[in-house]
């Protein structure tokens, strides 16, 4: 069996001391999806340093720091939530505390120097973007890139991304040539190019295949499918509002919809829901609704339910919709 510390360092001093200090006796670890197999290792590291406390691990998804069930975590005297940082829009109960899992497979110089060549030609002004774990690989990246005569224009303190959270992008987006982003797969390059509208060059750097790849024509294929789930959305009278709960609950952008919708004349309905899948949306599902709006999480419409029989909406592409404003894509809200 692959114990997680075999990919991933972690500080177990730090979680053990934290335990004793917050003299917690139950504990629920939550740890990324993909990773759950993996941590196993960690709680019987755990248990062998603290005998008389209860180690439970949360097996509902967890795929981000706003996703954290308050029913659940009011169970515990502890919450330590592995591998993810503090969503910057909610602030989660007090008994969860973030540590870090950082990938120990840096970048390998073959894959920078290729990075370094692809790039030459685009200008010199780069930003850079992670998730938390690899934001330890950034400053070795710059550096290199800085020795090359590159400008890394944005935080290196704020280069943490989240699937609808961009740090200072927007801010920096006018003056630069280029996004670079360490992950492994698409999420979380393909949540930037929809951010900017495919603006710019958008470079994956992969530390898990060493690869990296322009992603581009990706986010175009996902902006096509976008634009045709928001056109079959126009001169429809019946929309369903799906909303979220905890750090996916956003009550301005839902009163910014409702508002929209009653200046439109669109009869509406809301149900609320901690998890969404498809079997869950069908549940609530008739063919009476012509449109569904996802206000929990603005990813869901995307990578979940891009073949759905009719549109489901992201906030912003609502807003699209019933702003009558669809030259410029908006993402999330």
């Amino acid at each position: 069996m692959v114990k997680l510390g075999e990919l991933y360092n972690y500080d177990i001093e730090l979680i053990v001391n934290l335990i004793k200090d917050k003299k917690a006796k139950n504990v629920l670890l939550q740890i990324p999806e993909g990773l759950k197999t993996l941590i196993y290792s960690l709680v019987d590291e755990l248990k062998n340093k603290l005998m008389h406390v209860e180690i439970n691990v949360d097996l509902t998804p967890s795929y981000g720091s706003c996703l954290i069930d308050s029913d659940v975590t009011s169970s515990y005297d502890l919450v330590i939530n592995l591998g993810h940082e503090k969503y910057p829009y909610w602030s989660p109960p007090h008994n969860v505390h973030f540590i870090d899992l950082l990938y120990k497979k840096s970048l390998s110089i073959d894959v920078i120097n290729e990075l370094v060549s692809k790039i030459s030609g685009l200008g010199r002004n780069i930003a850079l973007y992670t998730t938390p774990q690899h934001k330890h690989d950034i400053r070795k990246l710059a550096r290199v890139l800085s020795s090359n005569g590159f400008n890394v224009v944005n935080n290196l303190s704020r280069t943490v991304i989240f699937g609808c959270w961009f740090s200072d992008l927007d801010k920096v987006l006018n003056n630069i040539d280029a996004v670079l982003v360490i992950s492994g797969g698409y999420f979380h390059s393909i949540g930037i190019g929809l951010r900017i509208q495919n603006s710019k060059p958008i470079f994956k750097l992969d530390p898990y295949e060493q690869k990296i790849e322009l992603i581009n024509s990706k986010v175009y294929e996902v902006l096509k499918v976008r634009y045709s789930k928001i056109m079959k959305a126009f001169d429809t009278r019946r929309w369903l509002l799906v909303i979220g709960t905890n750090g996916q609950y956003r009550p301005n952008i839902i009163l910014k919809l409702k508002n929209l919708l009653k200046n439109n004349n669109v009869n509406y309905y809301t149900f609320k829901t901690a998890l969404l899948t498809e079997q869950i949306l069908k549940n609530a599902d008739t063919t009476t609704i012509d449109v569904i709006v996802v206000t929990s999480c603005p990813r869901l419409p995307i990578e979940d339910f891009s073949r759905y029989h009719k549109p489901v909406l992201t906030p912003g592409e609502a807003i699209m919709v019933l702003s009558n404003k669809i030259h410029d894509y908006v993402f999330p809200w």
